[in-house]
């Protein structure tokens, strides 16, 4: 097991900047996400640290071994770097059973065969898969599948798992239950993980710490709870967790309380710590922290039902308060409907100017 540490690390593809002086460093048995929206540079930075990509500038280290710089006199071929990874796409070898296909990193390095046995008998016993050994891979589920890619990655007892949105190719409930086995492997056999996502869930589910990506750039790095209570920027609190945003005129502070003014809807009292200045602000809400009323309440705003979804244990509502669209997310029993007049709160906002 070994942690990595990415320092000031640039990658462009001609004039293209793909990564952008990045830096983290990643501790050992950490399972640390690579997380933003396509194109934002999370599976380059995962094939600079692999080494199927070369860095334009900066230095990768994984535990003390210098494996990339920017000059490559410090480069080691991705082979020689005891890293395990899965793709996307699984990459199982559809003429290959279950066995052979996690035994074949063995196979290529010439293990005795009796040591090659015992191994993969682990390995399969440690991904589920000790009496599915003679399949192939079109008699296997998505699920198992996935198995037998990780196997075949942890099969050499890698220093760190590079795993490249493993899970984007199941469905819904079963991408669910991976998350929770991939947490209990890690813990199990105790890696360092490096996992690529654009699925916040995932990241929010299995991570120790996320980094939120954007083109090739770093807007912030945390812990979940870190990201989700106290993002940095607007562009993590729309991509982590179900926000709202309302544009709002800064009246008056006063004791740590802020006046705002929505619209011409009305206005509302914030308590906030920080440090406001200008007129307008912009206020993000969580859509569980909205509040609906039937009546006119303590620091509520006026608004409307435009739509109502039912989704069984709970009801999202599309609100119009002034000019801006909102969603709540709502356990209430009762039910309001479309055209409705209603009051809403809006409980912990986050400022931003």
């Amino acid at each position: 097991m070994a942690g990595v540490v990415v320092q000031d690390v640039t990658k462009m593809f001609g004039q293209t900047v793909a990564v952008q002086d990045f830096s983290v460093e990643i501790k050992d048995g950490e399972f640390f996400t690579l997380l933003g929206p396509s194109g934002c540079g999370k599976t380059t930075l995962l094939r600079c640290i692999a080494g199927f990509a070369h860095v334009t500038k900066g230095k990768i280290f994984i535990g003390d071994r210098l494996v990339s710089s920017e000059d490559q006199r410090g480069f080691i071929p991705p082979e020689k770097r005891n890293l395990g990874m899965v793709f996307q796409t699984y990459a199982v070898w559809p003429h290959m059973n279950v066995f052979r296909n996690i035994a074949y990193p063995l196979k290529v390095k010439r293990f005795p065969e009796r040591e090659l046995r015992e191994r993969v008998n682990i390995i399969l016993h440690l991904v589920k898969l000790d009496k599915l050994e003679g399949r192939y891979p079109n008699e296997l589920s998505g699920g198992q599948q996935q198995r037998v890619a990780l196997g075949r990655a942890l099969i050499m007892n890698p220093d760190v798992l590079l795993l490249d949105e493993p899970l984007s190719n199941l469905d819904a409930k079963l991408r669910e239950e991976m998350r929770f086995e991939l947490k209990e492997l890690q813990n199990r056999i105790d890696v360092t993980i490096v996992y690529v996502t654009h699925d916040q869930s995932e990241a929010m589910a299995m991570s120790d710490r996320i980094v939120v990506m954007e083109q090739g750039r770093v807007h912030q790095i945390g812990t979940p709870s870190e990201i989700y209570k106290k993002p940095k920027n607007q562009f993590v609190a729309s991509f982590i967790g179900k926000s709202n945003f309302l544009r709002a005129a800064l009246l008056d502070v006063k004791d740590g309380i802020l006046r705002l003014k929505i619209g011409s809807s009305g206005i509302i009292e914030v308590k906030w710590r920080g440090h406001m200045t200008g007129e307008e602000v912009i206020l993000m809400v969580r859509q569980h922290n909205v509040e609906i009323f039937k009546k006119k309440r303590e620091n509520t705003l006026p608004a409307r039902v435009k739509l109502s979804t039912y989704l069984g244990d709970q009801f999202i509502y599309e609100i119009a308060v002034d000019r801006d669209t909102i969603r709540a997310q709502v356990h209430e029993e009762h039910h309001y409907s479309e055209g409705d007049e209603v009051y809403v709160r809006l409980r912990n906002p986050i400022l931003f100017q």
